[in-house]
């Protein structure tokens, strides 16, 4: 009796035993169905990222798209990559792409439907597949310029001595100096292991990088958004001799202007001031009051982008009682009362080079008006050995957009005037006085003395237009990166 029911709760136990263990397999078998799922989705989107990041690079082989269909961009979705990235043309980098899945790229404006054009916003749509999983972002990406990185560098120095509240990174290669006053809001870059603080070390975020960044000289720059300059030993001498001073954008308005009594445009007073002699000098302000207007060229260049107006200077220095009017960017179906749309507006100051320590650009006095705060920033290349002056000009900045919103004293304009290493008595900008600038100062030798400064680099409120001349560096992520679904809707495949 007792062995029989021995037997039966053997029975009872091995029959638990095996029931236990059925549901510890189950449970298993599950688990890994549910973590190859995830890996699957995973893998997926890791596949998707890096064609995101494929297309980013190949574009930024050839940023103007010039180059032919080498490195062209896979725009719009008819004409989207399909393919595996081991097999795709124009790439030199080795991407993440796992299993060599299959993946599907391409580009368009950022309005999401028409076709991008080179040096403009744009959305990169992506998916990847990994085992019949698909996944599909999306992400607003576009050109990283020369002013886009720092809001202030300084390549051998930046020496600041005055109060000054910063908003965006700063750099040097050499030496920072800083009298402890500054606020920064944003991180510190100390580039190569021999670039030091000097005297007070702030509390900043600071972050050393190992190598400097390569800047380019004005030089470059010009030659490389004025390829038709490659035939000149200076591209300097090509924009002296090319440049569009006075050109005329529309009836009865060129790209250089003034202001007559009541407000309105009208001829430049050439008696001071003629297209052989292009310089805002001294001589040209000698009677004060004088009012110039440069204007951006509004129309469609050649290869879609906006044309601009580049304008070329010997010098710019205003009097106490001049203006100087920057007249660009109004938006697309915004005509002043003339009935004239404007584009970018670009300064070049020549000629390449010299051993003038004396300023050639000086803003520290008169009226400087521009038209709208979220307006793409004045350009200003300085290719000579002389210095950039800014500081107490009175800064006017209209609100074009919305008239009723008031002005803002604040001057967007992005300075650059790297031209390699240079004396150390030599100053490639010198602030002094009070400034509010939207935008960056790139130069070799930089130094911020007296006022009160504020710089804010990068401004996210400033528009992005398709500059026809813009020195392009790369394109990135601009601001915001997500996922799409249902993914089918896209025709890019769903589990």
């Amino acid at each position: 009796m007792n062995r029989g029911a021995a037997l039966i709760f053997a029975l009872v136990v091995v029959l638990i035993s095996s029931l236990f263990i059925l549901a510890m397999g189950t449970f298993a078998l599950q688990h890994l169905y549910l973590e190859q799922t995830e890996s699957d989705y995973g893998t997926a989107l890791y596949s998707a990222e890096a064609a995101l990041n494929y297309e980013l690079n190949k574009i930024s082989r050839d940023p103007y798209q010039i180059s032919g269909p080498t490195c062209a961009a896979d725009n719009t979705s008819a004409g989207a990559y399909n393919g595996t990235l081991s097999n795709a043309p124009c790439s030199t980098v080795a991407f993440p792409n796992p299993s060599n899945d299959p993946v599907k790229v391409y580009v368009t404006h950022s309005d999401g439907v028409d076709p991008w054009l080179p040096g403009s916003n744009m959305i990169v749509w992506a998916s990847g597949t990994h085992n019949g999983v698909s996944r599909r972002i999306e992400a607003f990406a576009g050109p990283e310029g020369l002013g886009d990185t720092y809001a202030i560098y300084g390549a051998s120095s930046l020496t600041l001595n005055s109060t000054a509240t910063i908003n965006g990174n700063i750099g040097t290669a050499g030496t920072l100096t800083n009298n402890g006053l500054t606020s920064l809001n944003g991180t510190c870059f100390l580039e190569t292991s021999s670039a030091a603080y000097n005297g007070v070390t702030p509390s900043w975020d600071t972050l050393r990088l190992p190598n400097a960044t390569p800047w380019p000289t004005v030089s470059s720059v010009i030659s490389t958004v004025f390829p038709e300059s490659s035939g000149y030993p200076d591209p300097i001498t090509y924009i002296a001799g090319h440049n569009d001073d006075f050109r005329t954008i529309s009836p009865g308005i060129t790209s250089i202007m003034s202001r007559d009594a009541s407000g309105n445009l009208a001829p430049f007073d050439t008696q001071h001031f003629s297209a052989s002699d292009p310089a805002l000098n001294s001589t040209v302000f000698s009677d004060n009051h004088h009012w110039i207007v440069l204007i951006g060229d509004g129309s469609t260049a050649p290869n879609g982008m906006t044309r601009g107006s580049t304008l070329y200077f010997t010098h710019i220095s205003l009097g106490p009682q001049d203006t100087l009017e920057i007249l660009n960017n109004l938006p697309s179906g915004y005509p002043d009362s003339t009935g004239a749309f404007h584009g970018p507006v670009r300064i070049i100051v020549g000629p390449s080079g010299g051993t003038s320590t004396s300023p050639v650009i000086d803003l520290t006095k008169g009226n400087l008006i521009t038209h709208d705060p979220h307006a793409a920033a004045l350009t200003l290349y300085n290719a000579t050995a002389g210095t950039a002056k800014l500081g107490d000009a009175v800064v006017t900045t209209m609100n074009d957009f919305n008239p009723s919103g008031g002005v803002q004293n604040v001057l967007p304009i992005i300075l650059y005037a790297y031209n390699g290493p240079t004396d150390p008595s030599t100053l490639g900008i010198h602030v002094v006085g009070n400034l509010n600038l939207w935008g960056s100062l790139v130069a070799d030798r930089i130094m911020v003395n007296g006022g009160n400064m504020t710089v804010t680099g990068n401004n996210p409120n400033q528009s992005q237009i398709s500059d026809s001349r813009q020195y392009i560096v790369r394109y990135i992520i601009k601001s915001f990166w997500l996922e799409r679904n249902p993914l089918a809707n896209y025709g890019l495949g769903s589990r």
